[in-house]
């Protein structure tokens, strides 16, 4: 939405020639529209480069002009194709206009040839509009060319389509543009068709600039043809509007500050929402405590991690483990420091996932914590338990020395199978963790047994590390 009312405002601020304003609003709805991968912001994007481009242009800077309008076309090709209507054809025939203006003569006939071919490929007569901007290119080629009865033809067709079909606002610089490249060779005939034409359209269309626009142009003619008589009151006419534009301008100044600032403050709200959107995402998928993902996370997560194993034929690894005599450890320690412990276990698990793939860590619940490993040997899964065995018993803080933290791991890791489910790898490392308590806590129980029938499902195939 926002994007969108950047764009309006760039097109208010082109029509009382407030080509810097017009600039700035471009880049502003540029920024909200960074995400070009989705259908709203490539087309938003391919309309924010056209009339970027057009600015450029107007200005004097071809190339950059040029560069702005095959971006455009890139955007807008794509749509064409799934036959969503663009300003394709506009845009390469302003190409044409550009590489015409830069000398590429050949480049611009080229264009003007790709210009005819997806008008035929449309399958429909070109609209008003595109047929104007295909005339202009035209025109100047034949211009270009020395083909002047061709640039005559072609006015009168212009001419005749503007009595027939009227103008809107923003062919007015285009038809104007005809006539400057008429005037400019001494066409002044066909110019005059051109002007005559479209002074009353202008006049109801009312916006001061394209009065102008269309008033600077007659001023060049009446001086072709020393019409002295008319270029009087038309100098006047011209100084009048001159004079209301600097109004317009000052006004509209101050209403686009006030709108940018409203603008602002609407953007702030959205980011603010968002943020806040992002932190509550967070707050439900993350433990306060230890920062690391809880359990509603964790039961996405092994979700995804079984199917990319199950469908890639690689092994799934689930391990879960806890403090060896945690509720002892609070009664003696206390609470706080047992909250410390758990962060200090939490930092451990986060730096094993930092160095290795395809491990994700999370917090299961009180002092029970979760492991999952895609695509790894039992020797790796077992070095990796092992470290963070290794790891936290090396945790020391008040009170607490180097050994003092124990734990006991449960593991399963096997190639997942349609019959599995996450909850069978859990209930398997479960019952590996209890019988490796069992045999002696603070050690690792690995196995690939599918889902127990009983208790004693281990004694033959798993393996007990101490």
């Amino acid at each position: 939405m926002l994007g969108r009312s950047y764009i309006f405002l760039a097109a208010d601020a082109a029509n009382h020639n407030d080509k810097a304003l017009s600039f700035d609003y471009l880049l502003e709805a540029q920024h909200c529209c960074i995400d070009a991968d989705s259908f709203e912001g490539a087309m938003l994007s391919g309309v924010i480069s056209y009339n970027t481009g057009y600015l450029y242009g107007e200005l004097g800077e071809y190339r950059h002009a040029l560069e702005h309008m095959v971006m455009a076309e890139s955007f807008y090709r794509g749509y064409e194709e799934k036959g969503v209507p663009t300003n394709t054809l506009s845009t390469i025939v302003m190409e044409g206009v550009y590489h015409l203006n830069l000398g590429e003569k050949d480049a611009a006939r080229r264009d003007l040839e790709r210009a005819s071919s997806f008008e035929r490929s449309l399958g429909r007569n070109a609209a008003l509009a595109d047929r104007t901007m295909m005339s202009l290119l035209k025109i100047k080629l034949c211009l270009s060319d020395g083909t002047r009865t061709e640039a005559k033809a072609e006015a009168r067709e212009v001419t005749q389509d503007i009595k027939r079909n009227g103008l809107s606002p923003d062919l007015v610089g285009d038809v104007c543009a005809i006539a400057s490249d008429l005037i400019d060779a001494r066409l002044a005939e066909s110019a005059e068709g051109l002007l005559v034409a479209a002074e009353p359209l202008v006049k109801k269309i009312d916006i001061p600039f394209l009065t102008l626009v269309l008033i600077k142009q007659q001023i060049r003619h009446a001086r072709l043809v020393g019409d002295v008589q008319t270029l009087c009151p038309l100098m006047n006419d011209y100084f009048d509007l001159n004079e209301r534009l600097d109004e317009d301008h000052k006004r509209s100044t101050a209403y686009a500050i006030e709108l940018r600032k409203s603008m602002e403050e609407m953007r702030d709200k959205e980011e603010h929402f968002l943020r806040e959107n992002a932190r509550l995402a967070r707050e439900a998928e993350y433990d306060a405590l230890t920062k690391l993902p809880n359990r509603y996370l964790l039961t996405n997560v092994s979700n995804d991690e079984f199917e990319l194993a199950y469908h890639a034929k690689t092994k799934l690894g689930l391990e879960i483990f806890d403090i060896d005599d945690f509720k002892r450890f609070n009664d003696t320690h206390g609470h706080q420091m047992g909250d410390v412990v758990l962060t200090r276990v939490a930092d451990v698990l986060r730096n094993v996932v930092a160095d290795n793939e395809n491990v994700f860590a999370a917090r299961y619940g009180g002092d029970e914590f979760v492991m999952l490993y895609r695509d790894k040997t039992d020797e790796e899964v077992i070095k990796i338990a092992e470290r963070i065995r290794d790891d936290v018993a090396s945790i020391t803080c008040r009170g607490i020395d180097p050994g003092d933290i124990k734990i006991t791991q449960g593991i399963r890791n096997s190639l997942p199978i349609s019959s599995n489910k996450v909850w069978d790898y859990l209930s398997v490392a479960d019952y590996a963790l209890y019988e490796a308590k069992r045999k002696d806590k603070g050690g690792i129980a690995l196995t690939d047994r599918p889902a127990p029938a009983d208790k004693d499902f281990l004694l033959s195939g798993a393996r007990l590390l101490s």
